[in-house]
């Protein structure tokens, strides 16, 4: 978790646990330091499409890699956006 301020908006409860688990938060340069890494680094190589934190490729949860999952969040991906994809 990174405390970048997320949630500051979602009222005075989410505000307390946010400013409560700041403490064990990443500040937000350890949350980008990976993404900045990744865009100016040669050391990933040409490894494309991965999933890398702290600096590592690494395998993503089932839940991530869930297929069926995913078809449904993209067609409530399409749904919420008003668009409908061509049979």
């Amino acid at each position: 978790m990174v405390a970048s301020g997320f949630n500051r908006n979602n009222g005075a409860l989410i505000r307390l646990l946010m400013t409560l688990s700041r403490p064990f938060s990443r500040s937000p340069e350890q949350g980008a330091d990976t993404l900045v890494w990744l865009a100016d680094s040669a050391e990933p190589g040409g490894q494309s499409g991965g999933y890398f934190t702290d600096r590592h490729r690494a395998a993503p949860s089932a839940a991530a890699q869930d297929a069926e999952a995913a078809l449904r969040l993209w067609e409530l991906s399409e749904e919420q956006a008003g668009l409908k994809a061509e049979a």
